[in-house]
C-alpha cells in the first residue's frame, strides 16, 4: 500500500507553495510602488487562486490550459486598452501603473503570472513564473530600488532556489525505491530542502556583498580618475557634462528621483542659503523651460591679473537687501553656470582650472539674474560672490501691494495651462479666500502644501493625459521638491501673484573641519521666487511637514493617505508573515540537513544517466496503463503499487497483437541487464538506452488502446 506521502497532491504541495511565494514576491515588486489597495489585493489574491486551482488539477490529474490561455489573452488585450478608463480596466491597470511604460509592461507580466499559476500542475511549466518574475524585477528596479524592493527580491531568490532544488528531489524520489533504501518522509525531506536553500541564499548574499566591498576598496577612485582624464583630454565631453543644473528645460514626475552622494560644492559663507543655479518662467504642462536666453555682460574691473578677475553687475547698487559673501569651490562639477545665493552683484574668479591661469574670460548675466562664465569652469575652480539676499519683514512685503508692471504680468501671472486652471483654481480661491495681500496668499498656499502633502523621492508616475502638478495636489499628494515648487508657483499665479521656479542646491551640511558647507548631489533642490513691487524677487522654499518614509500609519491617515496606509499595512503583514514562516521552518529545522544528505547518498547511484533512464521507465509505465484492464489498474495509487513488468504483462494480455509492446519488453530486458550487470555500464550505453525508451514512449502515444 502506498504511503500518503506518495500521493501526487502531497508530493507537489511544497513545490507549489514555493512557486506561490516566488510569484507573490515578483508581484510585490509591482505593488510596492503603487498606492492602489484594490489593485494590489486583486493581483495577489488572483495569483493565490491560480495556484489553488493548480493543486486541484494535480489531485484530479487534469490541466488548466484553456483557462490559463484565456487569462493570458485577456491580460494582453486589456493592456492594449489601458488608455480606456473603464472601471474594470482601471482596477486591473490603475492610473499609477500606466503612467510609465516600464510599470505598464511590468503590470502585464503581473497578470501573466496569474495565467502561469494555473499551469503549475505540470512541472515542466516551472520556468514560466521564474522568467516572468525576473523580467518584473528588472523593469521595476529602474523605478523603485528601495529596501523593501530588495527584500522582495531576496524572497524571490529564496523561493526560486527552493523550487529548483525540490523539483530535482522529486526526480530523486521517483528513482530512490529501486535502490532498496527508502528516503525519509516527504515532510522531513521538504523541510531539509528548505534549510539547505536558506543556507545557500545566505552564503550567496554574504559572498556577493563581500566581493562587492572588496572590489570597491581595491579600486575606490578608478572611475573618478578616468572621468577627470576624459574631461581634461576631451573638451566636447566636458561641454556636455557641463550642463548640470543648467538645462533649458526640466521635466516633472518622471518616477523615482535618483541623486548622487558625491560632493559637488564646498561653500564658505557666513550663513546658509539656497545656492541658485537656474530659473524657469514658462510651465509647459509636463515641466518648465526658459523663454529667452538673452544675456548681457558684466563689467570687468581694471585690477584683474592672470590668476584673478573681478566683475560687477551694471547698476549693482540698485538692488535692495543684505549683502552676503560666499566662496565656492567646484568639486565634481564641470559647468559654465555660476552658483550663488539670491541675486549676485559681484564676483571674483580666482581660477577657472587648477591647471593654468585665466586667459580669455567673461561673465554674463541672463534676464533671470543667473550668471554664466566663459570658458567652462573645471573641478577645482574657485570663485567668490557677493549677493544681495532679501531680508524684508512681513510688514514691508504686505505693504508692497499688487501694482505689477506689464513685463511681470504676462510671463509670471497669466501663464498656465487650462488644465491647471480647471483643476486648481477652485482650491486656490478657497485657500486664499481670507487673504488681503499677495504676501498672505503666498503664505496660505505654502501652509496648505506643507500640511496636506508629503515628501518622497519615489512619487507615483503621473497617468497619461494628466497634468503632473494637478495630479500631485489633488490625487497623490506625494512628491519631491520639484513638484512642491511647481505646485506653489502655479497656485501663486492662479491667486494673481507672480512666481517662477528656481533650481540649484540647498545649503548642504556644515563641516567644522572645512569651515564650509559641503553640498552633495543629494542636496539638489527646487524652490520658487515671488515678485513684490519695489523689492524684486524673493525666494520661498515650499516643503512638507514630513516625508513618506518617516510617517506612521496614523500620520498617513491624518494626511488623507488612506490608500497608502493600507498598502503599507498589507506590505508589512506579508513581510512579517513570511519572516515568521521562514524562522520557524528554517532556523528550527537545520537538523534536517542530515536527512537531505542521507537521501543524496541513498540515490547517488541513480544520478546522471541512471536518473534519466528511471524517469523514462516511469513515463512508459504510465503510458502502458491505458492498455491494462480497468480491474487491474485503478488510478495512480493502484498503478504505483505495480512494477513496470506487471503493468506490461497486463497491457499484453489486453492487446497481445501490438508490436510496440514487444519492443518495450525488449527494452526492459536490456535495462535490467545493464542494471544488474557485474560491470558498471558506460555513460554511452545508458544514454543509448534512454533514447530507446524515449522513442518507445512516443510510439505508445499513437497506439490505440
Amino acid at each position: 500500500m502506498q504511503s500518503p506521502d506518495e500521493a501526487p497532491g502531497r508530493r507537489m504541495a511544497p513545490l507549489l507553495v514555493a512557486e506561490l511565494v516566488l510569484s507573490e514576491a515578483a508581484a510585490a515588486a509591482i505593488t510596492l510602488t503603487t498606492n492602489e489597495p484594490a489593485y494590489e489585493v486583486t493581483l495577489h489574491v488572483a495569483i493565490a487562486i491560480g495556484f489553488l486551482l493548480s493543486y486541484r488539477a494535480v489531485v484530479r490529474k487534469r490541466d488548466n490550459f484553456m483557462l490559463a490561455g484565456l487569462v493570458a489573452v485577456a491580460a494582453v488585450v486589456i493592456c492594449g486598452m489601458s488608455y480606456v478608463r473603464a472601471p474594470m480596466i482601471v482596477l486591473l491597470y490603475p492610473e499609477e501603473i500606466v503612467g510609465m511604460h516600464e510599470s505598464t509592461v511590468a503590470a502585464l507580466f503581473g497578470w501573466l503570472l496569474v495565467a502561469w499559476a494555473l499551469l503549475q500542475s505540470r512541472r515542466d511549466c516551472l520556468f514560466l513564473p521564474v522568467v516572468t518574475g525576473l523580467a518584473i524585477f528588472g523593469l521595476m528596479g529602474t523605478l523603485n530600488l528601495s529596501a523593501d524592493f530588495m527584500v522582495a527580491f531576496i524572497v524571490y531568490l529564496f523561493a526560486m532556489a527552493y523550487a529548483w532544488g525540490y523539483d530535482r528531489m522529486l526526480d530523486v524520489r521517483v528513482a530512490a525505491p529501486s535502490t532498496g533504501k527508502q528516503p525519509s518522509a516527504l515532510l522531513r525531506l521538504s523541510r531539509a530542502q528548505l534549510s539547505a536553500t536558506a543556507l545557500l541564499v545566505i552564503v550567496v548574499l554574504i559572498a556577493s556583498t563581500g566581493v562587492g566591498k572588496l572590489l570597491y576598496n581595491l579600486t575606490p577612485n578608478l572611475w573618478e580618475q578616468w572621468r577627470l582624464l576624459y574631461r581634461s583630454w576631451n573638451w566636447t565631453g566636458a561641454i556636455f557634462q557641463g550642463t548640470f543644473m543648467f538645462t533649458d528645460e526640466i521635466r516633472l514626475a518622471r518616477g523615482r528621483v535618483r541623486l548622487s552622494d558625491m560632493v559637488m560644492l564646498k561653500v564658505r559663507s557666513d550663513r546658509p542659503a539656497l545656492w541658485r543655479g537656474r530659473v524657469y518662467d514658462r510651465y509647459t504642462g509636463n515641466g518648465w523651460r526658459r523663454t529667452t536666453d538673452a544675456q548681457y555682460p558684466w563689467l570687468r574691473a581694471a585690477d584683474g591679473t592672470a590668476r584673478v578677475a573681478t566683475y560687477y553687475a551694471p547698476q549693482w547698487a540698485r538692488y535692495k537687501g543684505k549683502r552676503l559673501r560666499q566662496t565656492f569651490t567646484l568639486c565634481n562639477v564641470t559647468t559654465r553656470g555660476i552658483f550663488a545665493a539670491a541675486q549676485p552683484v559681484a564676483i571674483r574668479i580666482t581660477a577657472l582650472s587648477p591647471l593654468g591661469p585665466i586667459r580669455r574670460i567673461s561673465v554674463q548675466q541672463d534676464v533671470y539674474g543667473g550668471l554664466q562664465s566663459m570658458p567652462i569652469m573645471m573641478p577645482g575652480s574657485s570663485y567668490e560672490v557677493v549677493s544681495v539676499v532679501p531680508n524684508f519683514t512681513a510688514q514691508q512685503l504686505r505693504a508692497a501691494g499688487d501694482n505689477y508692471p506689464p513685463q511681470i504680468v504676462e510671463p509670471y501671472i497669466t501663464q498656465y495651462p487650462l488644465e491647471v486652471e480647471v483643476g486648481l483654481k477652485g482650491l486656490v480661491d478657497q485657500i486664499t479666500a481670507d487673504c488681503l495681500t499677495p504676501y498672505d496668499k503666498v503664505q496660505a498656499i505654502l501652509r496648505y502644501l506643507e500640511r496636506n502633502c508629503l515628501y518622497t523621492l519615489s512619487p507615483p508616475p503621473t497617468p497619461p493625459g494628466r497634468d503632473p502638478v494637478v495630479y500631485f495636489v489633488r490625487n497623490s499628494k506625494r512628491g519631491a521638491c520639484d513638484l512642491f515648487a511647481s505646485a506653489a508657483a502655479l497656485m501663486c499665479r492662479l491667486a494673481g501673484v507672480p512666481a517662477r521656479l528656481a533650481t540649484g542646491f540647498s545649503e548642504g551640511t556644515w563641516d567644522p573641519d572645512e569651515e564650509a558647507f559641503i553640498v552633495r548631489g543629494t542636496d539638489a533642490h527646487a524652490w520658487i521666487e515671488v515678485y513684490f513691487p519695489g523689492y524684486g524677487w524673493v525666494p520661498y522654499d515650499p516643503h512638507a511637514a514630513g516625508d513618506v518614509e518617516s510617517q506612521g500609519l496614523l500620520e498617513l491617515l491624518s494626511y488623507g493617505q488612506i490608500a497608502l496606509a493600507l498598502s503599507i499595512l498589507l506590505r508589512w503583514m506579508l513581510i512579517a508573515g513570511g519572516g515568521i514562516l521562514v524562522f520557524y521552518l528554517v532556523l528550527g529545522n537545520l537538523v534536517d540537513l542530515r536527512t537531505l544528505w542521507q537521501v543524496v547518498r541513498a540515490t547517488r547511484r541513480l544520478s546522471g544517466p541512471w536518473q534519466k533512464v528511471a524517469r523514462e521507465q516511469a513515463a512508459i509505465k504510465g503510458a502502458l496503463a491505458r492498455f491494462a484492464p480497468s480491474g487491474r489498474v485503478r488510478g495512480p495509487q493502484r498503478l504505483a503499487t505495480l512494477t513496470p513488468w506487471e503493468v506490461l504483462e497486463s497491457a499484453r494480455q489486453a492487446a497481445p497483437r501490438h508490436a510496440g509492446l514487444d519492443d518495450v519488453a525488449a527494452a526492459f530486458d536490456d535495462l535490467y541487464r545493464l542494471r544488474y550487470a557485474p560491470r558498471t555500464p558506460s555513460a554511452a550505453e545508458l544514454n543509448d538506452l534512454c533514447r530507446r525508451l524515449r522513442h518507445l514512449r512516443r510510439r505508445l502515444r499513437h497506439l490505440k488502446s
